[in-house]
């Protein structure tokens, strides 16, 4: 049965299998389905860096809409980026 999920990048919303364990807790990373509108990877979005504005895409763990729990360096500076989740 299908979750509704939206994607990080464009905000198209559509339905998501889940395992029982992800819809608990996190997307897991070897999951390859795909935004239908951008072909963004579900569990995925862009980010900027905040020292050199490279955007880059980073693993988004949760599968709660609008969160953005992840850390990552930029590819470009190796800045680090941090984004705390803002799910409610």
């Amino acid at each position: 049965m299908g979750q509704p999920y939206e994607c990080a990048d464009c905000g198209h919303a559509f339905a998501v299998d889940f395992s029982e364990e992800e819809a608990s807790s996190s997307i897991h990373e070897g999951r390859l389905d795909e935004c239908p509108q951008c072909g963004q990877r579900v569990g995925h979005g862009r980010v900027e860096c905040g020292r050199c504005t490279h955007p880059f895409v980073v693993p988004l763990s949760h599968w709660h809409r609008h969160c953005d729990l992840a850390s990552a360096k930029c590819p470009m500076c190796s800045e680090a980026f941090v984004g705390f989740c803002s799910c409610s």
